[in-house]
């Protein structure tokens, strides 16, 4: 999952600011051709430089495959509201692919990497994402440990699921489990907050699941926090290599001026689309998430570029 994330930006962020841009340096930043990604440019919506979007991809994959983004998260950088955002997108969401026709919203990314992925992104929600970060569940592990874990509240019915998750991931690792004894609040290794992001079969299905995405973002920031500034540089020479952005260790600086000097401590999130405006489908023998477009659009922008949260919603 993310598990970027914003976290990991926020991190960066207040290291480069406290000791300036060589401690970025491991940051695995990439050229991005960013010329064609959808943006309505007649869009007076988007055009506003107080607010920057940027897009994390959890990635699920192993070595030789390009991967899904098993996790779809807009970080928004609200200077002119004074908040980051976290705004989550059903994986499943049944959205036009630019030369692939309607399929899930993570397909893309599988089809086209980072740039047809954004550019599904913005066309289908009419956003002006031009920037990624992204990070492998196979890193999130060795993240969450470098920092000491991280604390969550686990229910009853998580704790199977972790376990089995848990025990899987050590048999592939050849280590011995350590498992989950019991439910309530619980510090996590890495090994265990990654079972725990990547539980479908409870109730509340991809809701609750893109719910726990964004508990171990909180969880993360909260914990880096609360670290100590001393601590922050060895963290970020070991976590930096594992996390790929298209912002350049400049633009990670802006963005962390704004952040800081607007005084953004708290992290608010959302998903999208809502369960009032959504259902599951089967089409073709394939669960997709249908939900009414336009409707969406529409509360996706007013809450990313206005800060109006629709009058109902399940999040």
């Amino acid at each position: 999952m993310i598990l970027i994330i914003i976290t990991l930006l926020v991190l960066f962020i207040t290291i480069a600011v406290t000791y300036g841009l060589s401690t970025l340096g491991k940051l695995n930043t990439v050229d991005f051709n960013n010329k064609d990604l959808g943006i309505d440019k007649s869009n007076p919506k988007s055009s506003s430089d107080k607010i920057k979007n940027v897009v994390l991809f959890g990635i699920d994959q192993s070595e030789g495959d390009v991967g899904r983004s098993d996790a779809i998260i807009i970080a928004t950088v609200d200077s002119k509201h004074k908040k980051l955002k976290l705004t989550s997108l059903s994986r499943d969401s049944y959205v036009n692919i630019d030369g692939h026709g309607y399929d899930k919203l993570n397909h893309a990314y599988a089809y086209g990497k980072e740039e047809l992925a954004i550019k599904t992104i913005n066309q289908n929600f009419g956003l002006d994402i031009t920037d990624y970060a992204k990070v492998n569940f196979s890193d999130l592990e060795e993240i969450i440990d470098v920092i000491g874990g991280i604390e969550l509240t686990i229910d009853e019915a998580e704790v199977e699921y972790i376990n089995n998750y848990v025990r899987d991931l050590s048999n592939d690792q050849g280590i011995t489990p350590q498992y989950v004894n019991s439910s309530g609040v619980q510090t996590l290794t890495g090994l265990q907050a990654t079972a725990y992001s990547r539980i479908r079969a409870t109730s509340g299905g991809d809701d609750k699941r893109t719910e726990r995405h964004r508990a171990v973002l909180t969880a993360l920031f909260n914990k880096v926090q609360n670290l100590g500034i001393l601590k922050l540089p060895s963290v970020i020479n070991e976590v930096s290599p594992h996390v790929q952005t298209s912002l350049s260790t400049s633009e990670i600086l802006s963005l962390g001026t704004k952040v800081l000097t607007s005084g953004m401590t708290d992290i608010e999130q959302l998903r999208f689309p809502l369960a009032e405006h959504s259902k599951g489908d089967s089409i073709d023998g394939v669960y997709y998430t249908t939900f009414d477009e336009e409707v969406t659009k529409e509360q996706i922008q007013k809450y990313i570029y206005e800060d109006i949260k629709p009058e109902t919603s399940s999040n």
